[in-house]
């Protein structure tokens, strides 16, 4: 059936759409990851009052929005998802929301605020004890803090991961760490402890794609130890292997290293390479976390051109720059304006929270007082009751014992002589 013509037949029985089949449009939507259609469901749960609806198709419209690269409507619709989870105190769906929001944040060059989230998300999976979640977790948490240069604590994140892979058998996690804990003492200078770590991740998973990835990292090494035939024999080791099976961002990596090793005497060979790793980043540049290899790339372009004469594809490289700067620049702004918003939102919802808590306490110790004043009153009652039944008595006693005086004294009278 034609979508036009499904979407008025929505439209003419939304009035009668049941929990059901609101459901059911949610699952079309989420299958086909179709973004007109999740707006609807997100309409008729606002028309429906179903909270629960309604966070799901945020969160789905955020999803999909990453997707296409349209970030600034992503974090919004995330972070609505998040709120109404938080309403809802769907701990997992808030945790979910916080990881989306930090692989936003991450790609597009906002690495503090994905650590905050991140944070958020272990918080709450910690809770939970969700251990495969806190695995994944802690493994985002190293690359953020290791992006960051906060080297000593993306060691100890990876190092969480391990224990826990070790714990699940998880030799896919075991590698991951073992080559990015590799990559950290490489930043940090330490070349042979950076060896160690990339070849003992290989002993975990040995598969095309990630032994790419280690000859990569070991050329890369080798550059930073000034030996650039050692270097070139790693990258061209890896691209001897299956390309089809080597990961999109390690081919863009390969062909840049390339490029540098034959900058300083064969610029023609550089512009080659240096074109590949821009045709393996395309257009997804944001998606694979590598803006900055994007921009990096054009402008070294851009030099390179220069170089052999080729003026008019030098500007063009550079208008590419001054496009992506542009973009750049307005994201940012839309990101941490909408950040700034949230952090208020959840800033006084925190107040609100303290100030309820406030108020729950202080109704707390006003039952407490009111119990103390009933307990004290029933007290004084009973007090009351047992003095006025003691009196009682010892009225009774006294009158018994005056008219039993009274009644020997009437007797003494009666025996004496006349």
């Amino acid at each position: 059936m034609p979508r036009i013509i499904l979407n008025v037949l929505f439209l003419f029985g939304s009035f009668a759409l049941t929990g059901q089949d609101l459901d059911a449009l949610y699952d079309s939507a989420l299958i086909a990851l179709d973004l007109e259609l999740a707006h609807e469901v997100k309409d008729l749960a606002v028309e429906s009052q179903d909270l629960e609806m309604l966070a799901k198709a945020y969160y789905l419209i955020g999803y999909i929005e990453k997707n296409n690269s349209n970030f600034s409507e992503s974090i919004s619709a995330m972070m609505e998802a998040y709120i109404l989870f938080r309403e809802l105190d769907d701990q997992p769906k808030m945790a979910n929301a916080q990881e989306g929001l930090a692989y936003i944040y991450s790609n597009t060059g906002l690495p503090e605020a994905a650590i905050k989230c991140l944070k958020n998300a272990l918080d709450i999976r910690k809770q939970l004890k969700d251990s495969v979640a806190m695995s994944r977790i802690y493994y985002n948490l190293g690359y953020e803090q290791r992006d960051a240069k906060k080297y000593d604590s993306a060691i100890i994140c990876f190092n969480q991961t391990i224990e826990i892979a070790r714990s699940l058998e998880n030799n896919e996690d075991l590698y991951l760490c073992y080559n990015n804990i590799g990559a950290v003492y490489q930043e940090k200078g330490d070349y042979d402890q950076c060896t160690w770590y990339y070849n003992k991740a290989l002993e975990f998973d040995s598969s095309i794609k990630y032994k790419a990835m280690i000859f990569n990292n070991l050329g890369n090494t080798s550059l930073d130890r000034a030996d650039s035939v050692q270097a070139g024999e790693y990258f061209r080791k890896a691209l001897k292997l299956d390309t089809n099976h080597i990961k999109p961002r390690t081919l863009v990596y390969l062909n840049q290293n390339l490029s540098l090793l034959y900058e300083s005497r064969s610029p023609d060979s550089a512009i080659y390479f240096r074109e590949k790793a821009l045709h393996h980043l395309g257009s997804n540049y944001w998606e694979m976390g590598l803006s900055d290899q994007y921009y990096s790339a054009c402008k070294k372009l851009e030099e390179l051109y220069e170089r052999v004469g080729n003026f008019e594809k030098a500007k063009y490289y550079d208008s590419l720059q001054d496009t992506f700067n542009t973009s750049l620049v307005k994201l940012h702004k839309e990101l941490n304006g909408i950040n700034i918003r949230y952090q208020i939102e959840a800033a006084n919802k925190k107040r609100l929270d303290a100030k309820t808590r406030e108020l729950e306490e202080r109704g707390q110790t006003l039952v407490y007082i009111i119990i103390l004043l009933g307990v004290l009153f029933i007290s004084l009652i009973i007090a009351f009751w047992l003095y006025y039944k003691y009196k009682k008595r010892s009225v009774f006693i006294y009158d018994r014992v005056q008219k039993a005086y009274q009644s020997l004294e009437k007797k003494e009278e009666i025996k004496k002589p006349l």
